[in-house]
């Protein structure tokens, strides 16, 4: 774990940088206070076994994108619109095995 003085085109920055299991992690702060306490919050869930709560939600953008179809894309968009996001999504983003459809 470690905490380094970074340049960036607005100004002085500190990188926060630490192993998680088999992956390089890294947040970038404006304060070097900041960094400190968040390396100090680091270093205290890795001794309380909890690291794994510092990575965002769990939730896959296939799921996220099927609750925004779902609540908020067919309620809300025009069919056309909802045909040229299916045909985006599914040419773009989504495998072939799940494809979106209009409603």
């Amino acid at each position: 774990m470690s905490i380094e003085r970074i340049s960036r085109k607005r100004g002085t920055g500190w990188r926060v940088r630490w192993r998680d299991g088999t992956r390089n992690r890294a947040r970038t702060f404006d304060r070097k206070a900041d960094a400190t306490a968040f390396e100090a919050e680091v270093r205290r869930r890795r001794v309380a076994g909890d690291l794994r709560p510092l990575e965002a939600g769990r939730e896959t953008l296939q799921e996220l994108a099927e609750d925004w179809w779902r609540l908020c894309a067919i309620p809300n968009l025009a069919r056309t619109t909802l045909a040229t996001h299916a045909a985006l999504w599914d040419a773009h983003v989504l495998p072939p095995a799940r494809r979106y459809t209009t409603p």
